[in-house]
């Protein structure tokens, strides 16, 4: 659905403390990357992204 709508490289972020959820961006196929300047974040912040 997100290919249809026109998103190829959607952007995920959650806190270094969420373990669970970096576990699961992971093994879905998700590289981490900075979040400097795309959302609000604090300096517990990590992004995903993933070429779809």
């Amino acid at each position: 659905m997100a290919v249809e709508l026109g998103h190829s490289l959607p952007f995920l972020e959650t806190a270094d403390e969420q373990l669970e959820a970096v576990s699961m961006y992971t093994i879905l196929g998700y590289e981490r990357v900075p979040c400097t300047g795309r959302i609000p974040r604090t300096e517990r912040s990590i992004g995903f992204e993933k070429r779809l």
